[in-house]
Parts: C-alpha cells; sequence; structure tokens
C-alpha cells in the first residue's frame, strides 16, 4: 500500500465527489481508502506509516502555522493531537517515528523563532503517552531529529539564531543523544545551517 494526501492548494476549488484526507492505494485491488477524513477547516499533509504499519501520521497545515500533528492507530480509530491549542506544547518542523513504531521524536523549532528562544528535542509514546522533553540547550534551538536504525540514539541540528543587520542569521551543530536524553554529543561544529542528518544502514553516521 501506499499511503498519501489528497488535499486541495489553498484557495481552490474542490470536488465534493472526491475524497480529501489521508488516503491508502491498494497496489493489488487498484484501490484507494480514505483513512482519514479531512474536516472542514483541515489541509491534512505528510502522511507516513510508523514502521510497524499500525499507526499513521499527519499534519494540518496551515499558512505561517506549525504544531498540528496527529496519529492515528488503524484498529481502533483512535486519533491523538499531538499539540496543545494556545498551548505551550506544539510540534515543529520535523518529527520522525522510532525503528520499533513505538516512539515519535520531535522538535518545536520553526524559521520564525526569535533569536535566543530555547527549543527542545521532545520523544513521546506513538499514541501521545510519556511526553518528554530529552533535551535542551539554553538560547538555542533543536531541529531535523532522526532515529538511529537500531533506536538507541537520535541525531539532530542545534541550532542557534542570531539577529546581524536586520537578518536573521543560524548556524547549528550535529548533535547525537540516548532517547533517554543521556550521553549527549556534539559530533561536528558547523558554522552554517546544517539540514537533516540521516544515518547509514548499519547506524554508523
Amino acid at each position: 500500500k501506499i499511503l498519501y494526501t489528497n488535499t486541495p492548494v489553498m484557495g481552490t476549488p474542490t470536488d465534493p465527489g472526491v475524497p480529501q484526507g489521508v488516503l491508502a492505494y491498494d497496489l493489488a485491488s487498484g484501490q484507494s481508502a480514505l483513512l482519514q477524513a479531512q474536516g472542514e477547516r483541515e489541509l491534512l499533509v505528510d502522511a507516513q506509516w510508523s514502521p510497524d504499519g499500525k499507526m499513521i501520521s499527519f499534519r494540518d497545515y496551515c499558512f505561517e502555522c506549525v504544531g498540528q500533528f496527529f496519529t492515528l492507530d488503524l484498529a481502533t480509530g483512535a486519533r491523538f493531537a499531538w499539540s496543545e491549542e494556545d498551548g505551550d506544547r506544539w510540534v515543529g518542523l520535523d518529527t520522525d517515528w522510532s525503528p520499533d513504531g513505538s516512539r515519535v521524536a520531535f522538535d518545536q523549532w520553526d524559521f520564525y523563532n526569535p533569536p535566543e528562544a530555547t527549543y527542545g528535542l521532545w520523544v513521546g509514546g506513538a499514541g501521545g503517552q510519556d511526553l518528554r522533553l530529552v533535551h535542551t540547550a539554553q538560547g538555542q534551538s533543536i531541529a531535523f531529529p532522526r532515529w538511529s536504525p537500531d533506536g538507541s540514539r537520535i541525531a539532530f541540528s542545534q541550532v542557534l539564531t542570531t539577529v546581524e543587520e536586520n537578518a536573521y542569521q543560524r548556524r547549528a551543530d550535529l548533535v547525537v543523544v540516548a532517547p533517554d536524553g543521556t550521553g549527549a554529543r556534539t559530533l561536528v561544529q558547523g558554522s552554517k545551517m546544517i539540514y537533516p542528518p540521516d544515518w547509514s544502514p548499519d547506524g554508523k553516521l
């Protein structure tokens, strides 16, 4: 099966006869099934399977808006909102499933964060349980978390934002940490921004 979203570009007309939301195309039958219908005020994007295939995740996208991230249990239909409306818990630019599908790592960073803001690395159970902050650095932000293939470490960018001549300037370090927050280690001190890292299949960066 192939997971995808049927989401109109904002402001374009839609066909009421075509399902909108998160769908799965079955290669054997040639048919698509709607897994999550799109609400009236939702634009669902970035659909992903959990590695064990038991859950999916997706976002509700709107202009200059972050944080509306959901996981859906395909067996029970239980949907969990990882962000709190008008609250301090929200999901930033990137999320990543653990290799066994039991946990999700996420950041709280986006390009609109003010200089010297502190946003950390979070980990939680696939259904939203046991959410906890596992790494933070004062005045810096975490971005682009990536689990190692064996689930023992998470690599990410640790971002420092400054303002020079009325423009944001960013530099980042490449850091790894265990999912429980122990053993944080800076691997590379970057002079510019470091974008999403990628682990080799054997788990060696």
